[in-house]
């Protein structure tokens, strides 16, 4: 394991990476992350291009660790190595009890996370959320395709790529954020949801842009070289890596009326409308009627919390009317104390005067003896 220790804060969201061949984008996707205030694992899947090495530089101080997994060998009589998802979920499920960190994302190499108000950050959302009483968050996933092959390593991947799709159906499902737990499982949903006991989701989905071509050499090379060739047949059988399989390779590059620009306020606001409570409801009459009824049982309780804190407002006006009276009284007795103090002064002066006449009395009938009058 590699890398150095991230600075903790008072609350820290980290996510864990996995990467494999994604240099000409992992840098910015670990910026991005950096920039909002979440530290970074990265789980490199054994890259043999530069992923490492521009993670370890954009990461910097907040680069928690680096860990290479070492390949999953082919079976018998093949070459090369095994892409196994399930390995590499189950190490995720394992670092998330162990890292540092107050919530964890499962992120992937190729995508950017966001928050689904423009002014908090990552960080801020998701300590929004927990705040608020949730320990998890879902996301909307939005599939951006290119439509040029003009894209190049450091190119801004919001600007290069503005068109996009919802997510595939078999990525509806995208609890990958939450609170730390245990005991928690990732793997049984191939990492799609964190599974722990007492999960409350916020209702209120975040956002997923995917990028996971950038272009028609990349996708190519991608999906035929570096993917289908290695998918485990276990995993295949249980439908993990099909998304892509009727994929047209000669038409990764996208015409832009076929798909949708992505504007970062009507989406907000779509995702604000069409959130997890109101799917759930729509979709269930029993559900709208448990929640009508939890929604008076709640009225109730604010209601006696209202009345409570309508007693205790009384009871604090009239202690702070006996505080007033008592504070009137004190201000005569005060006003009092101070025209005796300046009574006993007065006459303390008059003592003095006469006291001092008397004294020099003598001294004044020698004078007048020695002047002769």
């Amino acid at each position: 394991m590699e890398g150095k220790p991230c600075e903790m804060r008072d609350f820290s969201v980290t996510a864990i990476i996995a990467a494999y061949n994604e240099g000409d984008v992992i840098d910015q996707v670990v910026t991005d992350l950096v920039r909002q205030g979440v530290g970074v694992y990265l789980l490199d899947d054994g890259s043999s291009d530069d992923t490492v090495a521009r993670a370890e530089a954009a990461a910097g101080s907040h680069l928690l660790g680096v860990e290479r997994m070492q390949p999953t060998p082919a079976e018998p009589g093949s070459t090369g190595s095994v892409f196994s998802l399930r390995r590499i979920i189950t190490r995720k499920q394992q670092l998330a009890c162990e890292l540092p960190g107050d919530w964890f994302l499962n992120a992937d190499a190729d995508e950017l996370r966001e928050s689904p108000w423009l002014n908090l950050d990552l960080s801020a959302a998701i300590r929004l959320v927990d705040h608020l009483g949730y320990n998890a968050i879902d996301f909307a996933v939005f599939e951006f395709w290119p439509t040029h092959d003009r894209f190049r390593r450091g190119d801004d991947l919001r600007v290069a790529f503005p068109f996009c799709e919802p997510g595939h159906t078999c990525d509806r499902l995208q609890i990958r954020c939450w609170k730390r737990t245990s005991p928690l499982d990732l793997v049984s949903s191939g990492g799609h949801e964190a599974v722990f006991r007492g999960r409350r989701v916020f209702p209120l989905r975040f956002i997923l842009r995917h990028y996971p071509f950038r272009g028609s050499e990349h996708g190519r090379r991608k999906l035929l070289e570096e993917r289908r060739p290695r998918y485990d047949p276990e995993e295949q059988a249980l439908g993990w890596h099909g998304k892509y399989d009727t994929t047209d390779l000669t038409s990764l590059v996208r015409d832009p009326v076929t798909l949708r620009r992505f504007e970062p306020d009507e989406v907000r606001a779509l995702l604000a409308v069409e959130n997890r409570l109101v799917e759930e409801l729509r979709g269930d009459p029993e559900a709208l009627r448990l929640a009508e009824i939890g929604c008076r049982a709640e009225l109730v309780l604010l209601e006696g919390e209202v009345s409570r804190r309508d007693k205790e407002l009384a009871r604090f006006g009239e202690e702070l009317e006996a505080r007033s009276r008592e504070c009137s009284q004190l201000h005569a007795a005060l006003a009092a104390s101070r025209g005796e103090l300046a009574a006993r002064r007065a006459e303390i002066e008059e003592l003095r005067r006469s006291l001092s006449w008397r004294l020099t009395a003598p001294l004044r009938a020698a004078l007048k003896v020695v002047r002769g009058y």
